[in-house]
């Protein structure tokens, strides 16, 4: 059996340390302390390296316009362009007074030959028998024979004159007049002409002097002579017309050479009647060094900004309808010009809508960035492509300007 137990020992001396065990697991979390008074403010860090690109802001409204530059010269004078169809005729104005009689115009022509009528019976000869009596042979074959016609013979006259002896002949003293049977007619040497001036307007029977005996040379400066009528024609031209049916020249027609109407203080030239125009209408201008007059768009500026539209920089922004990188600029401005979203209730004007002929088109800016081979054709068409890793998440804007040509 055991012994009782010795007496405890002195405490031996302290062994080397073990290895660390493992870590136990964690205790529950303590109550918190109550929090501590708020240090000093430390020192500002370095900063910090730059953040991603942000997205790109919506587009801002366009700017107000600025004022117009102050004109430019004024450059030379284009070639003159083709003339314009003739204008609609005015109304007829109120009845001048009667002006001075003119004077005789020229003897019409001769009017055609009526139609003959029927032949009566007329004689056709009458023959002296010799026995005092005619046989009449009329137009129809028949004859008449008269009674004896001898009348009792008559007391014997008185001697006559001495025959002449010596006749003379009469003759034609110019070419002006024809003598026929002239020969030994007269008692002495004659001759007989027209005298200078001698035949008279009231010598000449109506209608004596027909188109046909007027000579060419008549026609004086303004007129010709008809070669089918053999009619004096007046001659009209350079902005003048002959009319035909009013029988008179009248202002209107093409103008064949440059021409000036010199005016004065007091010889001025105006034009009454004129009826009311529209901001589409063109006016008058007159080259300040030429003289020469041009027409001008009435109410319109240089040059105006297109309205705003967006240019997509990827295919599935284009809306259905629309063409990606192919941009109609004029239809685009007809549209909003010519069908506005909203206007206020009392307007009375509209906004103009230019054909696309008549306008220039400008690019002056854009984003070269995004945008690559941008092109704008005579008609408006704007053609682009997106550059190689552009960034495409949003639409862009060009700025883009319609210049009006003169």
């Amino acid at each position: 059996p055991a012994g009782a137990q010795g007496p405890k020992g002195d405490t031996g001396d302290q062994g080397p340390q073990g290895a660390t065990g493992p870590q136990g697991p964690a205790g529950a979390d303590g109550n918190n302390g109550a929090d501590g008074a708020q240090g000093p403010q430390g020192n500002q860090g370095p900063q910090g390296i730059p953040g991603e690109k942000g997205d790109q802001g919506d587009q801002g409204i366009q700017g107000a316009q600025g004022p117009a530059g102050a004109v430019g010269a004024t450059g030379p004078a284009g070639p003159q362009g083709p003339a314009g169809a003739d204008g609609q005729d005015g109304a007829q104005g109120p009845q001048g007074l009667p002006g001075a009689t003119g004077p005789i115009g020229p003897v019409g022509a001769t009017g055609a030959t009526g139609t003959a009528g029927t032949n009566g019976i007329g004689i056709d000869s009458i023959v002296d028998n010799g026995d005092g009596t005619f046989t009449i042979t009329y137009t129809n074959n028949t004859t008449y024979t008269s009674s004896d016609l001898t009348g009792p013979t008559g007391p014997e006259g008185p001697q006559g004159p001495h025959g002449v002896v010596d006749p003379k002949d009469l003759t034609a003293g110019d070419t002006s007049i024809t003598v026929t049977d002239g020969t030994g007619a007269t008692l002495l040497d004659a001759n007989i002409r027209v005298a200078d001036a001698g035949i008279t307007t009231v010598k000449l029977a109506d209608a004596a002097v027909t188109p046909a005996k007027v000579h060419a040379d008549v026609a004086g400066a303004g007129m010709v002579k008809n070669t089918t009528t053999n009619a004096l024609d007046v001659q009209a031209n350079n902005g003048l017309n002959v009319d035909a049916t009013a029988d008179a020249v009248q202002l209107g027609g093409t103008l064949i050479k440059a021409t000036a109407i010199a005016t004065s203080a007091t010889a001025t030239l105006a034009l009454t009647g004129l009826q009311p125009g529209t901001f589409q209408d063109d006016i008058l201008v007159i080259d300040r060094t030429s003289g020469v007059i041009k027409q001008l768009k009435a109410a319109m500026p240089t040059f105006f900004y297109m309205p705003s539209v967006v240019v997509y920089t990827a295919a599935d922004q284009v809306p259905s309808g629309d063409t990606f990188g192919t941009i109609n600029l004029y239809d685009k401005y007809s549209d909003q010009f010519g069908s506005p979203a909203a206007w206020n209730p009392g307007a009375t004007t509209s906004l103009p809508v230019l054909p696309a002929s008549e306008l220039d088109y400008f690019i002056t800016w854009y984003d070269t960035t995004v945008f690559d081979n941008v092109v704008v054709d005579d008609g408006g068409i704007l053609t682009y492509t997106i550059r190689a890793g552009a960034d495409v998440t949003m639409a862009s804007f060009m700025n883009i300007v319609f210049s009006v040509k003169p």
